[in-house]
């Protein structure tokens, strides 16, 4: 378990550069982070994404928020240590559908 979790928080400490994969439900979604890039789905339509800005909690250092940009499409994933389903982190998609806001959540690999 210790073993793990150190492990979870390096990847994480090393985020955007390495590489994660975080997906979600009802509906479904995933972005695919590497390097400063990401790759977000949302049903149908795939977006191509920058990384021009990471933010670590003030209060909570192993929770981090990458802001993704696309030509249409903004996102902000919020990324943490704390244990989802089967995968090793949690992960919440801030993003919009016209004004509309939406809030996912997810797990994350890393």
């Amino acid at each position: 378990m210790r073993r793990t979790l150190i492990t979870t928080l390096f990847c994480l400490a090393a985020l955007p550069a390495a590489a994660l994969d975080c997906r979600g439900t009802a509906p479904d979604w995933s972005v695919v982070v590497s390097e400063a890039s990401a790759e977000f789905v949302l049903g149908a339509e795939k977006t191509a994404m920058d990384i021009p800005d990471e933010t670590e909690a003030l209060n909570d250092p192993g929770t981090r928020a990458l802001t993704l940009i696309g030509g249409r499409t903004t996102a902000i994933l919020v990324v943490s240590t704390r244990a989802c389903n089967t995968r090793s982190l949690s992960a919440y998609l801030l993003t919009q559908d016209g004004t509309t806001p939406i809030l996912l959540t997810g797990c994350c690999t890393p």
